[in-house]
């Protein structure tokens, strides 16, 4: 079985799509081309900003962590470096991810730590695991095992 994590909403792209479409209201109550204009590139910036975001996948199977590394237009991020932090800010572990835009490893232990994606453009991603995700995997594993006998 997998445990899925995703990276956290990104609010100040969330903060534009709320303006845009109160823009986009204003237009619409008084009838005003300018507001709708205002608000059509608010929404076209946002739009192609958030396409080309990168983002973390994550999921957790046979006490591994399994990581998908992409870009919200559906591209792999190819090369990008995954570094792996404990709760004191320590590295403790650094991967590549592969032309498919996956990387694997197993854990140094089963604690909360931090996953960032760095790339040479200068995108980031990160996600955090939590103790609990791996315990949440293994007891699915076990479940998954009491299904199959």
């Amino acid at each position: 079985m997998q445990y899925r994590i995703n990276t956290k909403l990104n609010r100040y792209r969330f903060g534009l799509m709320i303006l845009a479409t109160g823009f986009m209201t204003l237009a619409i109550i008084t009838s005003a081309y300018a507001y709708a204009a205002i608000g059509l590139l608010v929404l076209a910036i946002i739009v192609s900003a958030y396409a080309h975001t990168a983002s973390l996948r994550c999921y957790i199977e046979n006490n591994r962590v399994y990581i998908e590394a992409f870009f919200m237009c559906g591209q792999k991020v190819q090369n990008g470096r995954i570094y792996v932090f404990n709760q004191n800010g320590e590295r403790i572990l650094e991967a590549v991810t592969d032309k498919d835009g996956l990387c694997n490893f197993e854990p140094p232990c089963k604690d909360d730590f931090k996953i960032i994606l760095r790339m040479n453009s200068g995108h980031r991603a990160e996600l955090e695991l939590t103790k609990q995700n791996f315990i949440d995997a293994e007891q699915d594993a076990l479940k998954y095992l009491m299904f199959l006998l």
